[in-house]
């Protein structure tokens, strides 16, 4: 079953007209959402295709549209040039099936060769291989930043030295706060 739907404003004035099937007047096309309101999606079903095709030209014309300052309609075409039940055959589907890139072709020997050779004759400078060999420090505070080797051991060695230290106390009294807000809870 085929029919048409409108997609009507709070004020009962449409804004888009549309063909389609089973479930498509209740779902978002670019540029264009559904009224929440089921009650303001109105349809008409026709016999075939064609007849639902005749009948959306029909409506974008009566109510005419927004673009072409005719009338009320968002919709952005006069109609009746949808790709409904467009069925891809199945010579088109094995071609598909068989490229490795998905556009259709594959890469000649020739072209293959070409693109190895340039990524073999990349040189990186010592900066970049630096950079390329720095790691990611797991903590929250550093968490994305990419550290130098000249950083990450000068953290390291602050780790170390910290470790041994006894608390200060100010760290002591923040501590039993802590410890006497939990015990009132």
């Amino acid at each position: 079953m085929f029919y048409v739907y409108l997609w009507l404003r709070y004020d009962g004035n449409p804004y888009y007209v549309g063909k389609g099937k089973l479930k498509r007047a209740w779902v978002n096309r670019p540029g264009h959402r559904p009224p929440k309101d089921d009650s303001r999606i109105i349809l008409q079903a026709y016999g075939s295709e064609q007849e639902a095709f005749e009948a959306e030209k029909f409506f974008i014309c009566l109510w005419g549209r927004k673009d072409l300052k005719t009338g009320c309609l968002r919709n952005l075409t006069d109609g009746g040039d949808g790709a409904s039940g467009h069925v891809v055959s199945l010579e088109f589907r094995q071609r598909m099936r068989g490229n490795t890139n998905g556009r259709g072709y594959r890469h000649s020997k020739d072209a293959l060769d070409r693109i190895g050779s340039a990524a073999k004759r990349r040189t990186w400078s010592i900066e970049s291989r630096r950079k390329l060999g720095a790691t990611k420090i797991g903590n929250t505070y550093f968490k994305g930043h990419t550290l130098s080797i000249e950083h990450r051991q000068t953290l390291i060695e602050s780790n170390k030295r910290r470790k041994g230290l006894p608390w200060t106390a100010n760290r002591r009294a923040a501590q039993a706060r802590r410890k006497n807000n939990a015990q009132l809870v």
